[in-house]
């Protein structure tokens, strides 16, 4: 038996977004690859405190005669302003998520955003939606350049990490006092004293 007959793998490579949608019901049973190289502005994230500048998705598509189970790889470069410091910085994001379709509805609970109701044959599994969600959970809460960013000064705003100040040290209000001693007893925390 060959592996075309065998049917275990088709790769396709697709260039835009519209193109996310794999018409599943058209797929022979077995594993098929899908590749997908994006442009960013179709994901309508422009209104985010960062950008992306290429998206890189790799899907492995696994259809049974029920279901279809899709394991997605993501490679995304993003362009970031550290929270800290202010600098603009790039870095790659990394994620890997699935999400089971299925046309048994006992199967599908509607807490569960990794489980999907297949719709009517013929309507195509759209990408797009697990994609962008995914990739927006992989956005770290804290932005920061480096784990060792010292920030700005707080008297001057000069960049820590680029030059010291001479500013001095004023005394702490009493009032914050106990979180002072905390930061002086916690080791590792990241605050400009």
């Amino acid at each position: 038996m060959t592996l075309g007959e065998r049917n275990l793998t088709l790769i396709v490579l697709l260039a835009d977004l519209e193109c996310m949608k794999i018409n599943v019901h058209s797929l022979n049973n077995g594993v098929h690859i899908f590749e997908f190289d994006l442009d960013s502005s179709e994901l309508d994230l422009e209104k985010q405190n960062f950008s992306i500048t290429e998206i890189a998705l790799k899907c492995t598509v696994n259809k049974g005669e029920k279901n279809v189970y899709i394991t997605s790889k993501a490679r995304t470069r993003v362009r970031f302003v550290c929270d800290s410091c202010l600098v603009d910085f790039a870095d790659v994001l990394e994620d890997e998520f699935s999400i089971f379709y299925t046309s048994d509805k006992e199967t599908v609970k509607y807490d569960d955003e990794q489980v999907v109701q297949l719709l009517k044959p013929g309507i195509p599994i759209d990408l797009t939606y697990g994609l962008k969600e995914n990739l927006l959970l992989t956005i770290p809460m804290k932005i920061v350049c480096s784990d060792d960013c010292k920030g700005l000064c707080l008297t001057c705003g000069i960049n820590l990490n680029e030059a010291k100040c001479n500013c001095k040290k004023t005394a702490v209000d009493p009032r914050w006092a106990g979180l002072e001693k905390l930061r002086n007893e916690s080791p590792g925390v990241n605050c400009v004293k």
